[in-house]
């Protein structure tokens, strides 16, 4: 997958549950299973607005396991915590 590409949709079958990553931002690293990165997303979750969101997904992003998401606000109190905590970059990942 290329960096900031609209990438899948899905459109829920028959339980309802709908998502679309909106921009893939990076991948973090390795999964804990074979197959799977753990990336940093813009997703929409049931076609609500779109939130920051780190977990883990296979390689054609139709699984994923849990994760934890951020509102905008969220993560820039994230960001705000980490600069003093430690010097790091804004430098995409």
């Amino acid at each position: 997958m290329q960096e900031n590409e609209k990438v899948r949709k899905n459109t829920g079958g028959d339980n309802g549950f709908t998502f679309e990553i909106v921009e893939h931002i990076c991948v973090l690293g390795k999964g804990r299973e074979e197959g799977y990165t753990k990336e940093l997303n813009y997703v929409s979750f049931r076609g609500l607005p779109p939130k920051w969101d780190v977990r883990e997904w296979n390689s054609d992003h139709t699984r994923m396991t849990k994760g934890i998401t951020f509102t905008w606000d969220e993560m820039r109190k994230l960001i705000e915590a980490m600069s003093e905590k430690a010097e790091i970059t804004t430098e995409a990942c």
